[in-house]
């Protein structure tokens, strides 16, 4: 039986029923449906369908009624496509502090399932790669050519005798890391989210599937989760609050070139539950969203979980898709999410996180790691500050990517083409793993994700498009530096 199949009967064995008693362990209850019971871990997630807005602080958001849509996944053909585009993702995660708690709970603690009290959430962004060996020039110098869209290859002319070397370029990092999986084939990875189990969640521009790998077996090997049909390539990745790991938004669309074809992006809602030690995941709803040609990073804001923030790189916009209403518009723009008219790097906003209330983004075509202030809609309410920027002007193979914060509050950032980064609060900036002569060498990394242990890190990367034959992308994990107490 299929992921699929096993959800789905699983969602018929159940009923779940709203109770009028808010903001308690019995808001939510499930009930035996044709006495079928050996299916209850099952029941005690679908329990859990409930998120609170701030905003409406006694109204509870009623998830099951996504359940609705699940009898009518979307089923567009399935297509292929290869690109030669790279991907960040960034997490986020904390509980939502104040008086009234964002939180699903539900009637079935006799399961054994305890509400997961920390909301990771993941975004990511993409950008093309490069081999460094062709990057530190002038960038007065350079020629950017984008050739064959779908395959979307980038190649960069310079002139030898203007050489600027790139900040962080020659240096070695100290930390230690492993490669936990390499992509055999030309397989490009651009996100990972890691699961309450501890798997780590994958997507790739190879196909639109997302996989999972359990990275503390003998062999790790990416298993399909599911197919997200319509899309040929994603990007942002983000978990909704307050459903206990078991509810993820996924933007993505069809691949044209340097971008996607424009109208094709939607905002993807997925289940992604554990059967028999797997997760395994099923299409629950797309938003289409018509007007832009990219949605990079994700981001759900906190106190309120029905909503959220994606980065159009291109247009230099936050989009804002509410996924239980199905609206979609532009949250703001500002001068700092643009490119800033950098020829050679033409994404401007790209990683998102919330984390307070502010939301963190790094900006690709400037070199900016950078917050402003938001509200519980999503809106604008205060500047734009930068927090740290390159060391030299970014280019297609020298700029940020995805980060994640550490438990002391750091920022790791992936930058191209070999190099993980931290920002400290201070602004503080050092290469932290990778770099050149690395082993293992870190090919294009993509994205940053914190381990559930708090100590460690996992980073994807795209690999080498430009090799021959081309190298594909890898998950490693860098064993982190801190103190007991930050």
């Amino acid at each position: 039986m299929t992921c699929a199949a096993h959800v789905r009967r699983s969602i018929a064995q159940y009923q779940i029923i709203k109770h009028p008693n808010t903001l308690t362990r019995r808001s939510f209850a499930c009930t035996k449906h044709d006495q079928v019971e050996r299916d209850r871990d099952i029941c005690a997630r679908f329990s859990r369908w409930i998120s609170l807005s701030r905003k409406i602080s006694n109204a509870l958001l009623d998830y099951c009624l996504v359940l609705v849509r699940i009898s009518c996944p979307w089923r567009t053909p399935k297509a292929q496509s290869k690109v030669a585009k790279k991907v960040y993702f960034l997490y986020f995660g904390r509980p939502v502090r104040g008086k009234t708690r964002v939180g699903i709970w539900g009637s079935c603690e006799t399961e054994g399932f305890k509400t997961s009290r920390r909301i990771p959430n993941i975004f990511h962004a993409y950008l093309p790669i490069l081999p460094r060996s062709r990057l530190c020039r002038n960038s007065s110098t350079m020629l950017l050519r984008l050739l064959v869209p779908s395959f979307a290859r980038v190649l960069l002319w310079a002139s030898a005798a203007q050489r600027a070397e790139c900040g962080f370029i020659g240096s070695r990092a100290t930390l230690p890391a492993t490669q936990i999986y390499k992509y055999p084939d030309d397989t490009f990875v651009e996100n990972l989210h890691v699961l309450p189990s501890g798997h780590v969640l994958l997507s790739t521009f190879k196909s639109g599937n997302l996989s999972a790998v359990n990275p503390n077996t003998a062999n790790p090997t990416p298993q399909h989760v599911v197919t997200l049909d319509g899309a040929t390539g994603l990007t942002g990745i983000t978990e909704i609050p307050a459903t206990a790991g078991t509810l993820y938004a996924v933007t993505g669309g069809i691949h044209t070139g340097f971008g996607f074809q424009y109208g094709s992006l939607s905002v993807y809602v997925v289940l992604i539950v554990q059967i028999n030690g797997k997760p395994c995941g099923l299409l629950v709803s797309k938003i289409p969203y018509p007007d832009t040609a990219m949605m990079n990073g994700l981001a759900a804001i906190p106190n309120n979980p029905t909503v959220v923030l994606s980065a159009d790189s291109l247009g230099g916009r936050v989009l804002r898709t509410n996924i239980l209403t199905r609206q979609v518009d532009v949250a703001f723009t500002d001068p700092a999410l643009g490119a800033g008219g950098n020829p050679t790097m033409p994404l401007g906003i790209n990683g998102l996180k919330i984390k307070g209330n502010y939301l963190y983004f790094t900006n690709s075509g400037r070199g900016t790691y950078a917050r402003v202030q938001i509200d519980n809609s999503g809106n604008k309410v205060g500047p734009v500050q930068v927090l740290a920027t390159l060391p030299s002007p970014a280019n297609m193979t020298y700029a940020y990517d995805d980060f994640d914060f550490d438990r002391c509050g750091n920022a790791h950032i992936s930058l191209h083409d070999y190099d993980v980064v931290r920002v400290t609060p201070a602004g503080a900036q050092s290469l932290i793993a990778g770099g050149l002569g690395a082993a293992p060498l870190f090919e294009s990394p993509t994205a940053v994700a914190a381990a559930r242990d708090g100590n460690s890190i996992f980073v994807t990367t795209g690999g080498n498009y430009t090799a021959t034959p081309p190298t594909g992308g890898q998950l490693l994990k860098v064993q982190l530096s801190l103190p007991s107490k930050c």
